[in-house]
C-alpha cells in the first residue's frame, strides 16, 4: 500500500484508500500504528451474521406483511437483527405490498366469480361447497342474508306448489 494513504482497515476489511492527510476517519488508528500497538491496528469484528433459519418468524410462515414488519422493528431494537438486514426485508416487504395479494388459481377464481354472481341476483349458495367459498368470502352478517335468502325461497316455493295443487315430491321425480 501506498505509505500516503490512510491504510485503516474499514469495517468491510479493506484498507482506506483516502490519503493519509485527508482521512479524518481514522487519525486514532494512525496514531496507534504509529506508536507501534497491534492491539489497536486490528480490523474491528465484522457484525453477527443474522441465522434466519433458527428464528423463522410465523408471520413469514404466514405471508403477513404487517407482521412482518412488527417482526421486523422488535428484532432491530432489541439488536437480535443488523439494521442491513432489516433494510434489505422492508425493501422486499414493499415490493410485496405493491404486488398486492396472490393470485387465485384460474378455476378458483371462475367458482368465485359464478358464486358472486349468483348473489348478485338474490340466489342463495346452492351446495356445501359454493356455502364454504361464501363463509370465506363474506362476514358472518352476509352469510346471515344469504340463510334468509334460502328459507325464503323455501317458502316462496312452497307456496308455489300449494297454489298449483301440486306437491314437492312432483318435481323431485
Amino acid at each position: 500500500m501506498d505509505e500516503r494513504r490512510c491504510g485503516a482497515l474499514t469495517r468491510k476489511g479493506t484498507p482506506c484508500r483516502l490519503l493519509a492527510g485527508e482521512c479524518e476517519y481514522h487519525t486514532v488508528w494512525r496514531a496507534a500504528r504509529a506508536r507501534g500497538d497491534r492491539a489497536a491496528v486490528v480490523a474491528p469484528s465484522p457484525p453477527p451474521v443474522f441465522d434466519a433459519s433458527r428464528a423463522t418468524p410465523a408471520a413469514l410462515q404466514q405471508r403477513d406483511l404487517r407482521g412482518l414488519g412488527w417482526w421486523v422493528i422488535e428484532r432491530v431494537l432489541g439488536e437480535e437483527l443488523p439494521a442491513q438486514n432489516a433494510s434489505v426485508l422492508a425493501s422486499v416487504m414493499r415490493i410485496l405490498a405493491t404486488l398486492g395479494p396472490e393470485p387465485l388459481a384460474e378455476e378458483e377464481a371462475w367458482k368465485e366469480v359464478e358464486l358472486r354472481g349468483l348473489l348478485m341476483h338474490g340466489d342463495p349458495p346452492r351446495n356445501a361447497e359454493e356455502w364454504r367459498r361464501a363463509a370465506e368470502i363474506f362476514d358472518d352478517a352476509s352469510l346471515a342474508e344469504f340463510r334468509r335468502w334460502e328459507e325464503e325461497n323455501r317458502v316462496l316455493d312452497e307456496a308455489a306448489l300449494n297454489e298449483r295443487g301440486e306437491t314437492g315430491e312432483k318435481l323431485a321425480t
